[in-house]
């Protein structure tokens, strides 16, 4: 299992967990200008950007690690451009961390998952 093929197992995993919490998914890999949106979403009437990060070691840090100031602010730029482009009143960003300890074959196994709802504040 190649590193993109670990990242869309955990975007998968990430689109389930926010479902089930009553998230409606509104798209996937969502590019805009020089970016891109893991998963964009949609809670009440709140739009989300939701930004995905999947490890399958805790060697380099947990995932939330890896948002990094200057990552949060093209997060912030990602939503302010998805908020105009979809009309929406209220914007945010939040963070689904999915750590495993193996894969087989295409799934991840052990998984857990860690949700920050708007990690911009």
């Amino acid at each position: 299992m190649g590193n993109r093929d670990i990242g869309r197992a955990g975007e998968d995993i990430a689109e389930l967990y926010l479902t089930r919490l009553g998230y409606t998914i509104l798209g996937r890999n969502i590019r805009l200008g020089r970016g891109e949106i893991d998963i964009l979403a949609k809670a009440g009437s709140t739009l989300i950007v939701v930004e995905v990060k999947t490890r399958l070691t805790s060697a380099f840090g947990r995932p939330e690690d890896q948002v990094t100031r200057g990552k949060l602010a093209r997060l912030c730029r990602l939503a302010a451009a998805a908020g105009l482009r979809h009309q929406a009143q209220f914007t945010r960003i939040d963070f689904v961390g999915v750590t495993a300890r193996g894969a087989v074959g295409s799934r991840l196994v052990d998984v857990t998952v860690t949700h920050i709802p708007d990690i911009s504040s």
